[in-house]
């Protein structure tokens, strides 16, 4: 059985620490599940709030029957259902993490953050957010789209568990206030928590910091652990008073006086803590250690050598005494075991030189490293702009690699002039001239035209998603107020009709004796295998099927019982055939239509030998091959129910936070809508990576929800937020 990591929680407000926190909660007993931490950036909220989603948290996890993922899925969704349902609407963000022997898996919905500090380097989840940005201010964030909502779709993420690896759970305003080096320092420490208020003692802030114990770990800790019974008593004594120090009390954490050199760097603004020099005492303690190393070999050295010459050379004779005749002493020889003995002695020295100077440089080569780009200490912006535009101008003519490494440098001395001078018009200017040569090298498309074609949010609680297109008409799936929507597109093809309600179908709605339950998922059913009709096809939470044609409005179809079904997530239609992803239950159930209906029990498409994990799925999508996309970028290809391999080839940056499918049967190509990178890809049928598009207002995909292309028209529709905005394909 893996040991439980060594946890440490703390909540600083007004200069005092607190070791209780609404917000902060590690549930670890729970077999067989392993343990579950629990973060809720809601600082400033009602404490009580916090406590109702950790309460529910921590319930939903342990009643999930689900995978790992799965029940993390369900933990974020308690949490949204109780922040939208408080008096306050606080709010919230959250991190969820889950510690499984050698793997991690993160579950956030921001604002919210996460450090990992790995061999000496520090990575943050998320890498990129508003929330964390140094120059965001309270005001302006409180203005931001974000926190628990009903709909919240978290972004997953595995990490794989290294030995020594350690991570804190912390407020954002830990990323917007400390710079990566001091919290890189912080975590270093046995209790990342208390460290960080030592470090700021001012900051208000709340943590969790977690050190996880892998199988390798605990083997080096065993062996530590032998070697310290070896030391004297007072040496033992020191660390375990040190190791195993119970948790204070409220009143008992008070911060410790901090050093001139910690109030000097606090003190500095967060981007320049970066410059300060690290603490130099452990590559002392290793320049000490091989220093000594190297005169006790030397003196050894020395003396053998002494002691074999001494016994090599003839002794000096004495006078003699008289007459009486002495007997000369014999000459001693040296052997050839002596001789090979110094020979060794002659080679070890430098070879141990060595290794101690490589000791040292790995030591000093580990230190944390906040970021990769370099520091431009003591110019001025107008002097980082001259040296930006000189790298850029003279990258224009060097081979695609190298062209792109010195961009990347010209555009790390353009951020860098923009923090000095974020107005300056001429370094704008030649951003955006640089940004245009790496979209170039990256194959990305550019796009200037964006229609708007409908704004959801003049209704409260509306939250578009599922995006339909089929020539002139465009359907919406707004799971916020469980409403279908038909747009139709006006003449010139550049806005909708105005004049009629687009609403078709909602929630609550009565077919004859049927009323309509919670809208799941809307997708274009196609004729085949006896059915002949064709239209948008809603598939509801209580499992029933409905069916909008332009001709016959709505109709309710007939669907076959399937009693180990557990929850609709997605749906889709082929060669007339049904298809309905349960990714609770990691199944994908396929209805043969019987005429227009689906009456006969469903079969399972994914093969009984195919071990699946569908928990996090987010859409999935047919072309005669099933593809299933997942929340942590994987895409999952299946040809008659076996899992075929897939690889997603030549991409700049990773999926991030893809929310949409699209594998058309008429194409050969396969979009996602990356909402974490804001960007549609499009990759071939054989996962090679084609382009990406992105509008030239990166706010426009700000926050991207739903996709359709309609590759025959030229067209692409996508929801950011509540608005439905149209796109023109560029060849």
């Amino acid at each position: 059985m893996t040991p439980l990591p060594v946890v440490h929680q703390l909540r600083a407000r007004s200069g005092r620490g607190s070791t209780e926190a609404a917000n902060v909660f590690a549930l670890t007993n729970v077999p067989p599940r392993p343990p579950l931490y629990l973060f809720v950036d809601a600082l400033d909220a009602d404490d009580a709030v916090c406590a109702q989603i950790v309460t529910a948290c921590t319930t939903a996890y342990k009643s999930s029957s689900a995978s790992l993922t799965g029940a993390l899925l369900a933990v974020v969704r308690a949490a949204s259902r109780v922040a939208q349902s408080s008096s306050a609407n606080a709010l919230c963000g959250m991190s969820a993490l889950v510690v499984n022997g050698g793997d991690a898996i993160l579950a956030q919905v921001e604002p919210t953050a996460c450090w990992l500090l790995r061999e000496g380097k520090l990575l943050r989840y998320p890498q990129e957010s508003v929330w964390l940005d140094a120059n965001s201010d309270d005001k302006s964030l409180q203005l931001m789209d974000g926190g628990l909502r009903v709909q919240s779709e978290p972004e997953l993420t595995r990490i794989t568990l290294q030995p020594n690896d350690r991570l804190l759970l912390g407020t954002t305003s830990i990323a917007r206030n400390v710079g990566e080096l001091l919290i890189a320092q912080a975590i270093a420490r046995d209790d990342a928590t208390t460290a960080l208020h030592d470090l700021v003692p001012d900051l208000e802030f709340a943590a969790l910091s977690i050190v996880p114990i892998t199988a390798n770990m605990t083997t080096s800790r065993k062996r530590e652990a032998a070697s310290r019974r070896k030391q004297p008593s007072a040496n033992l004594q020191s660390t375990s008073s040190a190791s195993n120090r119970p948790a204070p009390r409220a009143d008992e954490v008070t911060p410790r006086e901090p050093s001139a050199d910690d109030r000097a760097l606090a003190s500095r603004p967060a981007k320049d803590r970066h410059s300060a020099l690290p603490d130099l005492r452990p590559y002392l303690q290793v320049i000490v250690i091989s220093a000594g190393f190297i005169v006790k070999a030397f003196w050894t050295f020395i003396s053998g050598l002494l002691h074999l010459l001494s016994r090599a050379l003839p002794a000096r004779e004495r006078a003699p005494l008289g007459r009486v005749p002495q007997a000369h002493r014999p000459v001693m020889q040296s052997s050839g075991g002596e001789g090979r003995v110094l020979f060794s002695l002659a080679v070890a020295i430098p070879i141990l030189v060595l290794i101690f100077a490589a000791i040292f440089y790995n030591q000093a080569a580990s230190k944390p490293r906040v970021s990769d780009k370099p520091a431009y200490t003591g110019l001025s912006a107008s002097d980082l702009i001259t040296q930006a535009t000189t790298i850029y101008q003279s990258a224009l003519t060097l081979p695609s690699d190298q062209k792109k490494s010195e961009l990347l440098k010209a555009s790390h001395m353009i951020d860098e002039a923009l923090l000095l001078a974020p107005q300056d018009a001429k370094a704008k200017e030649l951003q955006n001239k640089v940004e245009g040569e790496l979209d170039k090298l990256s194959n990305v498309t550019k796009f200037f035209f964006y229609p708007l074609l409908y704004d959801f949010g003049k209704d409260a609680g509306s939250h578009p998603s599922t995006v339909i297109a089929r020539g002139g008409e465009v359907y919406v799936l707004d799971t916020g107020l469980n409403r279908l929507y038909k747009f139709t597109l006006n003449e010139a093809k550049d806005g909708v009709q105005s004049n009629v309600n687009p609403v078709v179908l909602r929630q609550g709605d009565e077919r004859g004796n049927i009323v309509i339950g919670q809208l799941a998922d809307i997708f274009w059913a196609t004729a085949g295998n006896g059915r002949a009709g064709s239209g948008v096809l809603t598939l509801t939470a209580a499992k029933q099927l409905a069916e909008y044609t332009t001709a016959k409005s709505v109709t309710v179809l007939k669907l076959a019982d399937a009693p180990t079904w557990q929850e609709a997530t997605r749906a889709e239609s082929f060669n007339g055939n049904l298809y309905v992803l349960d990714a609770k239950a990691n199944r994908i159930l396929k209805f043969a239509p019987t005429g227009e209906d689906y009456k006969s029990a469903p079969t399972d498409y994914v093969a009984s030998s195919e071990k699946v994990d569908f928990a996090g799925a987010t859409d999935f999508s047919i072309d005669g091959f099933v593809y299933v996309l997942l929340a942590d970028g994987t895409l999952m290809k299946f040809d008659s129910g076996h899992l075929l391999p897939f690889d997603k080839k030549g991409l700049d940056l990773p999926l991030k936070k893809p929310v949409a499918l699209i594998a058309s049967p008429n194409s050969q190509s396969i979009w996602v809508a990356d909402a974490g990178n804001k960007r549609i890809v499009q990759f071939n049928k054989s996962g090679d990576y084609v382009k990406q598009l992105k509008p030239d207002d990166v706010s426009v995909m700000g926050d991207l929800r739903g996709l359709a292309v309609d590759e025959a028209s030229k067209r692409f529709y996508f929801v950011n937020g509540n608005k439905l905005y149209m796109g023109t394909l560029q060849n």
